[in-house]
């Protein structure tokens, strides 16, 4: 598994949390959902039996197994050409940035 996927996605876990936080003072419900191109960590972050594996990452994979349980958070595999955050993350070109306009909002 890659570390840095799992840390990417234990800091977004983080950021979804504060969210519900926030959005519960205003008796807003919405569905908590995490879009993840790495099944390694996907898998991990849905099972308490990777303990073991994951003890250089304790915080990281005991924070992410606890929201996710605690918040109803789902956690869920997408494939790479179809995460829709890659138009923010990534250098994009040719028929991969048109692709990437839709979900910009922009016209192309």
């Amino acid at each position: 598994m890659c570390v840095a996927e799992y840390i990417t996605l234990s800091n977004s876990v983080q950021h979804l949390v504060q969210a519900i936080c926030q959005l519960s003072h205003l008796s807003e419900s919405f569905d908590k959902k995490l879009f993840c191109n790495n099944q390694a960590a996907v898998q991990v972050s849905l099972d308490n039996l990777s303990q073991k594996q994951m003890r250089y990452l304790d915080f990281a994979f005991f924070f992410v197994n606890h929201a996710i349980r605690k918040h109803d958070i789902k956690v869920t595999w997408v494939h790479t050409a179809e995460m829709q955050a890659d138009a923010l993350t990534k250098r994009l070109s040719g028929p991969i940035l048109q692709q990437a306009v839709p979900f910009l909002c922009v016209n192309g």
